[in-house]
Order: structure tokens, then sequence, then C-alpha cells
């Protein structure tokens, strides 16, 4: 496994807009770098999949939202430290530490 320090991203995160509706899934972009999602649904959420990207090691997606989402399933990889859902105006973090392998990332 690769050891990793948050910030090695190429730049400004690559920004990616999307307005799902309960359900849908969410493919976040490729790149070559930091991406970012960030997502307006016009209500809550009862239920999203999003798909992270292939990026490199080092780098980090982030994911963002304006509403409550109850059932969030994050796939494309292996998330440690997963979540289940997200709250309104919350973002979350995931640095890739591997080949097919993301960390979620907690502040304390």
């Amino acid at each position: 496994m690769t050891i990793v320090n948050i910030g090695q991203g190429k730049g400004a995160a690559t920004p990616q807009f999307a307005s799902p509706t309960t359900g849908q899934t969410v493919v976040m972009s490729n790149g070559g770098g930091d991406v970012s999602l960030m997502l307006t649904p016009a209500t809550d959420l009862a239920a999203l999949t999003v798909t992270l990207p292939n990026i490199p090691v080092g780098c980090t997606a982030f994911v963002s939202c304006t509403k409550n989402i109850g059932v969030l399933t994050i796939n494309g990889a292996t998330v440690n430290n997963s979540v289940t859902s997200i709250m309104a105006n919350d973002t979350l973090a995931f640095v890739k530490i591997d080949s097919g392998i993301f960390s979620r990332v907690v502040a304390a």
C-alpha cells in the first residue's frame, strides 16, 4: 500500500455538477488531479449512488450536496471508512490511497 499526504493533487479540483433525483447513479468524471462533485437535487433524496472516479493515487474526490440523502451508496472502488448518508450542505472527501482504494477523510 502507498502512503500519501492530502493535498498531493494537481491544482484546483475539477468541478462537476449534477441535479439528481432519488434512485439515480451519478458517475464522477475521471481526472488527472483532484475532482469535485456538487450535487444540487431539488429536494431531499431517499437514495443515491455515487461512483468514484479514476484519479491518480494521492488525489482527492470531493462530494458536496445541498440536500439530505437518506441512503448514500459509494461505489467504483473499495472505500475505507465509507458513509451511508449525507446531510444537507455537507462535503465528503475521499483520498485515493492505492489502485482501486479510497479512504474517507474525517476531520476531528
